[in-house]
């Protein structure tokens, strides 16, 4: 579990640099089954940028790398909130280690 943690901070020191040309929107923890780190930028006001690097733990472990972005068509108000309507794009790879069955 640390060499996973340890893989992950790596990573992300390379990620964030090249990820921030305009802003980052988000750095989150990406819970559950794979368990992970998200990183979201703006690339523009219409364009997102996002990546994940996420691993598995268990019978067999791996990480997954998974980049993608989205395209703003829309948004509304409902009440104070703020919402927006987007189109997006994603791909990913999976490295497994150990017995991949």
């Amino acid at each position: 579990m640390k060499k996973a943690i340890i893989i992950l901070a790596l990573i992300a020191m390379v990620v964030l640099p090249v990820a921030a040309k305009k802003s980052i929107g988000a750095v989150g923890l990406e819970l559950g089954q794979p368990t992970g780190v998200t990183f979201n930028y703006d690339l523009d006001d219409n364009w997102d940028g996002y990546a994940t690097v996420a691993f598995g733990l268990g019978g067999t472990s791996y990480v997954d790398i998974v980049a993608g972005g989205q395209y703003k068509i829309a948004e509304f108000k409902i009440e104070k909130a703020k919402f927006d309507v987007n189109v997006g794009v994603q791909g990913g790879a999976k490295v497994f280690f150990g017995d991949a069955n």
